[in-house]
C-alpha cells in the first residue's frame, strides 16, 4: 500500500456496494464528465495520511452510506479494482453510468475529507498523428476521403489492425508482391480444369495467380490482359501499413488466405462451394484441411443466376462455424437478389459508392444488399496492388481498378479490424454493427444500397462500447440546379466552424466547401467529425457574403436574409444528418434583383 493511500480509505472504497441512480441527488453544481457518452470508470487520489484534512475522513461504514445515499434504484455497483503504482485507484462501475450518475458519484468522492481528487477515467489511445508514409496513401481516398471513404486513420488509432484474424479472398490467387508477402498464410487452388488453372494439375495447394488472360476464342473475341484480381482484392485488406512504399490496407494486420477458384474464363460454381466449406473450416474430399481457418471470407464474384442450393447449403455451414461471408452485389445495374452469391441468404452482400459516397452507377442494388463501400467510378478507381504481367507474373504494380469486386473488401477488412478487438462478435452481430454506424446516402430511400456507406470508425467504436467524444454530422444543401454562378462558386458553409475543433475561423463566408453529389442535379454535401454536443450556428455561401443564403417572398420585398441556421449535435459515435433546402442566394435569381 503506498503511503498516499490511506488504508482506512482503500478498505472503504473496496467495500463499498452502492446503488446509484440516474440523476444526482445533490442539488450543487458539480463540474460535468468529459463529453463522450456514459462512463465506467473512475479514478480516485487520496490525501497523505499527514493531512490535517484527514481527521475528518470516514469510515468505511460512512462511505457506504454517502454513496448509497445518491440513490437506491439501478443496481449498478462501484469497486475498486486495483491499486495504481502511484497509490490511486482504480474504481469501475458494473454498467456504463449515465452523465447525472456520474456527477453525482464524483461529488460524492471530491467531499470525502481523505480524497484530494476523482475524475472519470480516460482511456488512453496511440497517438497517431501522422499519415502512412506508404507513398501512394495520398490517392488512397477510399480509405481517408471525409465525404467517400471509410475512415480508416480513426480506427487505427484505437489499436486495432486486424492481427490474428484470417482472411480468405477467394478468388484469381495473388501474386507475390512486397505490399503482401508479410501477411499471407498458406492458401489452396481450387481450379479443377487444368487447362483454366494453367499450373498443369487441377487442383492443388499453390495459390497462386497463374495468370487469367483470354486469347481471341478463349471466352470471347479479343485479346485480354491478366486482371491479377485477386492480389487487388488482397491488398485493399492487408496491404502492408507504414513500410514507405505502394499502399495501405484496411486491416494491414490481418492475414490473407488465398483461395484460387478463378482462372481463365473465370471458374465454376462446384469449385467456389468447395471453396467456401474449405476455407471456412469444413472437410472438402480428397483436399487436406485447412490449418488456419478464416472468420472472414471476401467473394468478389458472381454469376447472373439466383443462388443455388449448393451455394446456399456451403455459405450456411459457413456462417454455423462462425465465419462472416462477404461479397460483391455485381456490375450490371440490376437487382442483386437475382445474382450469386450475392442473393443468397447470410451473406454480406456489398454495393459500391464513388469519391462523393454515392452508389456509382454500375452497382448492383436492391433488397439483398446489406451496406455500401467505395467502389470508384471512372473518374476515380481503388488503388490497390497488382501485378505488371499482361500475362504471366512480372513484378510488383499498384494500379486503379472500379467495382463491386473493389467495394467487398472494404467489409472485410473492416470485419477484421471488428474481431481484432470484438473476436466473439457473432456474423449477424458483426454485420449489425456494421450496418448500424454506416453514414445515409443523398438519397437513401431511393438507392437500394443498403444501410449506406461503411464508417470503420463509428463501428468500431460501438463494438468496443467506447463512443469517443464526437460525431459524424453529414450536412445536406439543396441548391436550384443549373444556375452558372452556383456551378462555378460552389456552395459553402460559414458560421461557427472554430467549435469542430479543426482550427477554422468564425464566420469565414468561404469556410468549408461542400461537394456537389451526383451532378447536376444532386445536394452539396460535407461530412464533419464534430464533438457531440456541439451547438452551431450557420449559413451558406457561394464563398463570400455578396452571395449568402436568402428567403424568397411573392411580394415586392422580393428576397431577404435569413435567420441563422443552428442545430445541436447528437450523442458521440452516431451518425447525424442534416438536410438543408436553400431557397436562392443574393445575387442569383430570384435574388438578383
Amino acid at each position: 500500500m503506498s503511503l498516499r493511500t490511506p488504508m482506512h480509505l482503500a478498505v472503504a472504497l473496496a467495500t463499498a456496494t452502492v446503488l446509484l441512480p440516474t440523476a444526482p441527488a445533490a442539488a450543487r453544481p458539480a463540474a460535468p464528465p468529459p463529453a463522450g457518452g456514459a462512463v465506467t470508470s473512475f479514478l480516485v487520489g487520496a490525501h497523505a495520511p499527514s493531512d490535517a484534512r484527514t481527521a475528518r475522513a470516514a469510515d468505511p461504514a460512512r462511505l457506504t452510506d454517502d454513496l448509497a445515499a445518491v440513490g437506491r434504484d439501478t443496481g449498478a455497483r462501484l469497486t475498486v479494482t486495483r491499486i495504481l503504482a502511484t497509490g490511486d485507484l482504480l474504481v469501475r462501475a458494473d454498467r456504463p453510468l449515465p452523465a447525472g450518475t456520474t456527477r453525482a458519484v464524483l461529488d460524492r468522492l471530491r467531499q470525502r475529507a481523505d480524497v484530494a481528487w476523482a475524475r472519470p477515467e480516460a482511456r488512453v489511445r496511440p497517438a497517431v498523428t501522422e499519415a502512412p508514409n506508404d507513398t501512394r496513401w495520398s490517392d488512397q481516398w477510399d480509405l481517408h476521403d471525409p465525404l467517400g471513404g471509410v475512415y480508416a486513420e480513426p480506427a487505427w488509432a484505437t489499436g486495432a489492425d486486424g492481427s490474428g484474424i484470417t482472411v480468405a479472398v477467394l478468388d484469381t490467387g495473388v501474386t507475390a508482391h512486397q505490399d503482401l508477402a508479410a501477411n499471407l498464410v498458406p492458401g489452396y487452388d481450387f481450379v479443377s480444369d487444368p487447362a483454366d488453372a494453367r499450373d498443369g494439375d487441377g487442383r492443388d495447394p499453390d495459390a497462386t495467380d497463374q495468370g487469367d488472360w483470354e486469347e481471341p476464342g478463349d471466352c470471347g473475341d479479343t485479346f485480354q490482359p491478366s486482371s491479377w484480381h485477386g492480389t487487388h482484392v488482397a491488398g485493399t485488406i492487408a496491404a502492408r501499413r507504414g513500410d514507405g512504399a505502394g499502399v495501405a490496407g484496411l486491416a494491414p494486420g490481418a492475414r490473407i488466405q488465398p483461395v484460387r477458384v478463378l482462372g481463365r474464363c473465370g471458374g465454376t460454381t462446384a469449385d467456389m462451394v468447395d471453396a467456401i466449406v474449405w476455407a471456412s473450416g469444413g472437410a472438402v474430399p480428397g483436399v487436406p484441411a485447412n490449418p488456419t481457418p478464416a472468420r472472414v471470407l471476401n467473394l468478389s464474384l458472381g454469376a447472373s443466376v439466383s443462388c443455388d442450393p449448393a451455394t446456399q447449403a456451403a455459405v450456411d455451414q459457413a456462417v454455423a462455424r462462425g465465419v462472416t461471408v462477404v461479397v460483391s452485389a455485381g456490375n450490371s445495374g440490376a437487382d442483386a437478389a437475382h445474382y450469386s452469391p450475392a442473393g443468397c441468404a447470410g451473406v454480406v452482400t456489398v454495393a459500391a459508392s464513388t469519391i462523393t459516397g454515392e452508389p456509382a452507377p454500375y452497382s448492383n442494388h436492391g433488397a439483398a444488399v446489406e451496406i455500401t463501400a467505395p467502389g470508384g467510378d471512372r473518374s476515380r478507381g481503388v488503388l490497390s496492388t497488382v501485378n505488371t504481367g499482361r500475362t504471366v507474373a512480372e513484378g510488383d504494380g499498384w494500379a486503379e481498378y472500379t467495382g463491386t469486386s473493389m467495394a467487398a473488401p472494404h467489409v472485410a477488412a473492416a470485419a477484421a479490424l471488428l474481431l481484432d478487438r470484438r473476436p466473439d462478435l457473432t456474423p449477424a452481430e458483426l454485420t449489425a454493427l456494421l450496418r448500424g454506424t454506416a453514414r445515409p446516402t443523398a438519397y437513401p430511400q431511393e438507392c437500394g444500397c443498403g444501410s449506406g456507406v461503411l464508417d470503420v470508425d463509428l463501428a468500431l467504436r460501438a463494438a468496443t462500447g467506447h463512443p469517443g467524444d464526437t460525431t459524424r454530422l453529414v450536412l445536406s444543401a439543396g441548391a436550384r440546379p443549373g444556375e452558372p454562378l452556383i456551378d462555378e462558386r460552389g456552395v459553402h458553409l460559414a458560421g461557427t466552424l472554430s467549435r469542430l475543433g479543426a482550427g477554422l475561423p468564425d464566420w469565414d463566408p468561404a469556410g468549408l466547401r461542400m461537394r456537389r453529389v451526383d451532378p447536376p442535379t444532386g445536394p452539396y454535401r460535407l461530412v464533419l467529425t464534430v464533438p457531440a454536443g456541439t451547438e452551431l450556428e450557420y449559413k451558406y455561401t457561394l464563398g463570400d457574403w455578396e452571395h449568402v443564403e436568402q428567403a424568397y417572398t411573392d411580394s415586392d420585398a422580393g428576397c431577404f436574409d435569413i435567420d441563422n441556421r443552428r442545430l445541436t449535435v447528437a450523442g458521440a459515435g452516431t451518425v447525424q444528418t442534416v438536410r438543408d433546402r436553400t431557397v436562392g442566394f443574393r445575387g442569383v435569381w430570384p435574388c438578383d434583383r
